[in-house]
């Protein structure tokens, strides 16, 4: 069963491209996402994009862990109204280095 995608209304269009981006492409490199809100952990570990999106603005932090082989792997921290500066902080690591390079430049061929 897929989840039905529903953003958070205030998170702004050019943050959700840029957090897609980043979610598709933790998920495809075989890692699930755990997504803290600031508050707590509000999903654990899922490979459902529409789900992991979900969660995503019900603060204005948000955090994502990447998980693979039984482990934390990294995360990434977004700060909502960054705007194109969403992607606040993150791990170093050489994945989440190469994560976010491919995202900076997918989201700016999309952009010009």
């Amino acid at each position: 069963m897929t989840t039905k995608l529903e953003w958070q209304v205030w998170v702004p269009f050019v943050e959700r491209k840029i957090i897609k981006l980043l979610a598709e492409e933790i998920l495809k490199r075989g890692h699930s996402i755990s997504v803290y809100d600031g508050e707590e952990n509000a999903l654990n570990k899922s490979t459902d994009l529409n789900a992991i999106l979900n969660e995503v603005g019900s603060t204005e932090v948000t955090v994502f862990t990447l998980h693979s082989g039984g482990a934390v792997q990294g995360w990434f921290t977004l700060i909502h109204g960054n705007y194109e500066d969403v992607i606040s902080d993150y791990s170093v690591t050489g994945d989440c280095n190469d994560i976010f390079n491919t995202c900076a430049e997918a989201h700016n061929d999309r952009s010009e």
